[in-house]
């Protein structure tokens, strides 16, 4: 019962405090990203932070699609910048980018992160219902996302797989059905159908 009331409690401080939020699953979340990876921290001299690319999980890091890197090839953040809370030197921090953080094609920030510790992540800490929030350890939270992507690619490949034969049907079908019902129409309203002219006729053929 006093646990009950004190996950209560802290709901109501971070409404209260502003931090409180509605996040989408993480299904959701991870078709919504262009990139995910798993990154190394390093805690520059002017307090920033950098971070080296040690797994993609979606999409492939290419330094040349940030608008900020380094010449080793990190990117940056800003401390308690979406999720970049207390992160130590050499931390492990899990980003995802979205089309939304990007300028003229390029990634200019990240949408959110998630710090791992003691190899574990909290996915949406600050969900306000709780529904979506959850605690996995990084290697299932790696499988669960490379898996949502997986699942992904099939949709897109079954997509794609549509042969030339199978569009020209459809097209057909569609024209076939939109003749079907504006007949239909016509008929109901007493229009009679257009007369084709000698014109008409040579321009079909």
């Amino acid at each position: 019962m006093l646990k009950k009331i004190s996950v209560c409690l802290l709901l109501m401080c971070l409404q209260v405090c502003g931090k409180a939020e509605t996040w989408p699953t993480l299904t959701e979340y991870v078709s919504e990203c262009v990139l995910i990876v798993k990154a190394k921290a390093r805690v520059e001299k002017d307090s920033g932070l950098s971070f080296q690319v040690t797994e993609s999980w979606k999409g492939k890091f290419d330094p040349e699609n940030f608008i900020e890197i380094s010449p080793e090839g990190r990117f940056f953040g800003r401390k308690d910048e979406h999720g970049l809370i207390d992160v130590a030197d050499g931390q492990d921090v899990i980003f995802f980018f979205t089309s939304q953080d990007t300028q003229n094609g390029k990634i200019g920030r990240h949408s959110t992160s998630f710090v791992v510790r003691k190899s574990k992540v909290i996915y949406a800490a600050t969900d306000w219902s709780g529904q979506n929030s959850f605690v996995a350890t990084t290697k299932n939270f790696k499988r669960k996302i490379q898996k949502l992507v997986k699942a992904e690619q099939e949709r897109t490949k079954t997509i794609n797989s549509l042969t030339y034969k199978q569009l020209s049907l459809l097209e057909e079908q569609i024209t076939t059905r939109k003749e079907e019902l504006v007949a239909k129409e016509r008929a109901r309203y007493g229009i009679p159908a257009p007369i084709a002219t000698p014109a008409a006729v040579a321009n079909i053929k």
